[in-house]
């Protein structure tokens, strides 16, 4: 009896220690300005990692648990900041990546798409018409002819 009572007393007191934390933090809540500073550095921070894992095939959750943040919130802070999507903004990094290699000339469409990390230079292909309205090889014929 004595060992229940004592665990009685001990969830009664990590009760009370939660609940006086939990209302600590709302009385200290962020000003508008270190909020929206704070805001900003979590989707730079999330842009640096896109950047990083472009050779990836990045997914939502993914970028959630490396900022350790909640989808909803990520979603909400980066479409505040960016004007964007989260997901539409990493195709387009990576659109823009396939770009710049297509300029280069140093890489093959297939060594691009394995590059960027494409299951197939398919899906690359679909990608890069879908954002560019052209195919890869549309667009280095462009390249090609404006040179």
């Amino acid at each position: 009896g004595t060992e229940q009572l004592i665990r009685a007393h001990l969830d009664i007191l990590l009760l009370n220690i939660l609940s006086n934390s939990y209302s600590d933090t709302s009385r200290t809540r962020l000003s508008t300005t270190a909020r929206e500073r704070s805001d900003q550095d979590v989707t730079e921070r999330l842009i640096a990692y896109m950047q990083k894992e472009l050779d990836s095939d990045l997914s939502l959750e993914h970028m959630c648990k490396h900022m350790h943040i909640s989808k909803t919130l990520l979603v909400r802070l980066f479409k505040q900041q960016t004007g964007q999507s989260v997901m539409k903004y990493y195709k387009q990094l990576k659109i823009n990546k396939a770009k710049t290699l297509i300029r280069e000339r140093r890489h093959n469409m297939t060594e691009i798409a394995e590059i960027l990390g494409y299951p197939s230079i398919h899906s690359f292909s679909r990608h890069f018409k879908h954002a560019t309205d052209m195919t890869p090889s549309d667009y280095s014929r462009s390249i090609q002819a404006r040179l």
